[in-house]
């Protein structure tokens, strides 16, 4: 059997359970998981083909907060966005942060499978679309 993902992203949902409701029931609290072999994928490839080396600062940051190495800014627990991502006040602003003068690089591919914008909603990606769509009318 093959099991795949990032076990943190992967835990049990427990009705009114707490955090360590759901570790007691996860597969790590498993009696089967002493006979389990584990094997990490140790590349980033999205990271190692386009060698963009603020790809790999970004990516390196997503493990430290998912392994529980970056350190709360204050007493509440919190971490602050900033030191994990560019904070920006707008869609307009994030669009132009992304994807800037998309109109003249469209075209490009490898220029655009640099680029993406992950939204937690699906009104913000019809949003988003229709923005691109009005830069591009006429061109596509």
């Amino acid at each position: 059997m093959v099991l795949a993902g990032d076990f943190r992203h992967t835990l049990p949902v427990i009705l009114h359970g707490t955090r360590a409701d759901e570790m007691q029931v996860c597969l790590e609290s498993s009696y089967l998981w002493n006979d389990i072999q584990k094997l990490g994928l140790t590349t980033n490839m999205r990271v190692h083909i386009n060698g963009y080396p603020s790809a790999q600062q970004f990516a390196d940051s997503l493990l430290q907060l998912g392994n529980g190495a970056i350190t709360p800014d204050n007493q509440d627990g919190c971490i602050a966005r900033q030191r994990i991502g560019r904070i920006v006040k707008s869609q307009k602003e994030l669009k132009e942060a992304m994807f800037p003068n998309v109109a003249q690089h469209f075209i490009d591919h490898s220029w655009l499978c640099q680029r993406v914008i992950l939204v937690p909603r699906n009104e913000d990606v019809s949003f988003m679309n229709k923005q691109f769509l009005l830069e591009l009318t006429g061109r596509v």
